[in-house]
């Protein structure tokens, strides 16, 4: 058994990755989801990925992602007949040492809530519970009644980067320097920023990140707070969805908060449906 930490990966070695996730999945009959996608994207400075080989076969995997440089979400797996033999405990040391000689401080575990595995796990790790999300998939877009057209969405512009830094914060609570170290870690080619604007006069913003030519995620997507609860919302995600479509993207997904029954209610009424669930566990590196 040897652990491998990967800097870039070929493709031959992304397919094998994505078939353990696919034995992963049938064996606990869940949906599960450990970032296989950006593994074309890594940009070849440092690991963030390690797996496990025994006889040339891939046995286990571990994807840490940051958006931060300080904290790190680690995603894993194991083939089922390989578990309970120290794979993943193997796994976990060699990503945490790499992850703290690099100046990370705390790890976040994800674990699939629908996984006894996993969630069994979870209980006996000293890691702390911080929250959890629904991961969510578009099934069929649906647009609202009626449309607002003075709302207009458009890429956002080296000038925007203020407005997003103080919509991110006042949506999201979290401190202005936060949230600008966040965007100008995470403004990487293949994801867009966008401005909602009405009249001309900015009340939102919404993220893309684009995984591959079908594929792409939602993120980031918040409205002023005194501009919400007048529609903008619906409209804006609507908007964002069919761009994505219109360029061939049809797996479009996002995460929501399993406490956060507005936003919940929002991305179902848009065609979104719940595909699984995470639990993220905090531990100091």
């Amino acid at each position: 058994m040897t652990i491998i930490a990967k800097i870039t990966f070929q493709a031959s070695e992304i397919q094998s990755l994505h078939q353990l996730e696919a034995i992963c999945k049938q064996a606990e009959g869940i949906e599960l989801r450990v970032g296989l996608d950006a593994l074309a994207h890594r940009t070849g400075d440092a690991p963030f990925d390690f797996v496990c080989e025994q006889s040339g076969e891939i046995i286990g995997s571990l994807h840490a992602f940051t958006f931060d440089g300080r904290e790190a979400e680690l995603y894993g797996m194991v083939h089922p007949e390989h578990r309970r033999r120290g794979v993943f405990r193997s796994l976990l040391e060699r990503a945490e040492a790499e992850l703290r000689s690099r100046g990370f401080t705390r790890v976040v575990y994800a674990v699939p809530l629908l996984s006894p595995s996993g969630t069994g796990w979870a209980e006996r790790t000293d890691a702390v519970y911080r929250n959890a999300e629904y991961c969510m998939l578009l099934s069929t877009l649906q647009h609202p009644a009626s449309r607002r057209e003075n709302l207009i969405l458009r890429p956002a512009a080296a000038d925007d980067f203020e407005f997003l830094v103080a919509c991110s914060s006042r949506a999201f609570g979290d401190p202005e320097d936060v949230t600008r170290n966040l965007l100008r870690q995470t403004d990487t080619p293949n994801r867009t920023s966008y401005v909602a604007l009405v009249d001309g006069i900015p009340v939102g913003m919404i993220r893309v990140m684009r995984s591959s030519e079908t594929g792409c995620s939602i993120h980031g997507f918040s409205v002023l707070p005194e501009h919400q609860g007048k529609g903008y919302g619906r409209q804006i995600l609507a908007d964002t969805v069919q761009l994505e479509l219109d360029a061939g993207r049809t797996r479009i997904d996002l995460d929501v908060e399993t406490e956060n029954d507005n936003a919940l209610g929002l991305y179902k009424s848009c065609g979104f449906e719940v595909t699984s669930s995470y639990g993220y566990y905090v531990k100091p590196l």
